[in-house]
């Protein structure tokens, strides 16, 4: 038995076996799926109303803003995920850069409040063990 190595397919990724337009309905799936579980999860935001036990007081009453900011970010990843999936069947690549907009944006929202969550863990404004499991927790994605 030979190893036959054969030249890569120009539309394929995952060292040849998946297909690019595949891969691309593939990210959509699960980004949409893991979108619509977060969104069903915000109305907790609200009835917490920011006083969760890890913050020790520092958001309470906060809870309108922790869910605005949650619904904005699940709610737009939902469509700049539709817009890659049109823009990839259709060969559309201008739908394709919300996509990429997003992405950064949230890269950059990630390590905002991650530094922000470290930083209140090591004052002691929120539990530090809390603080980096969250900033872990968000920082996954990315």
């Amino acid at each position: 038995m030979t190893l036959e190595l054969r030249p890569f397919a120009k539309d394929m990724c995952l060292c040849g076996l998946l297909s690019l337009s595949l891969s691309v309905h593939l990210i959509c799936c699960i980004e949409v799926f893991f979108s619509m579980v977060l969104l069903i999860q915000a109305p907790d935001l609200l009835t917490m109303d920011g006083t969760y036990f890890y913050f020790l007081g520092l958001l309470d009453g906060g809870g309108e803003s922790l869910f605005a900011l949650h619904v904005i970010m699940c709610s737009s990843c939902v469509i700049t995920a539709i817009l890659l999936y049109v823009g990839s069947r259709n060969r559309f690549p201008f739908l394709l850069l919300p996509h990429l907009i997003w992405q950064y944006v949230f890269i950059i929202v990630s390590v905002v409040i991650s530094t922000v969550l470290l930083i209140l863990g090591f004052r002691g404004e929120m539990l530090l063990p809390s603080s980096v499991v969250l900033s872990g927790m968000l920082l996954i994605p990315v």
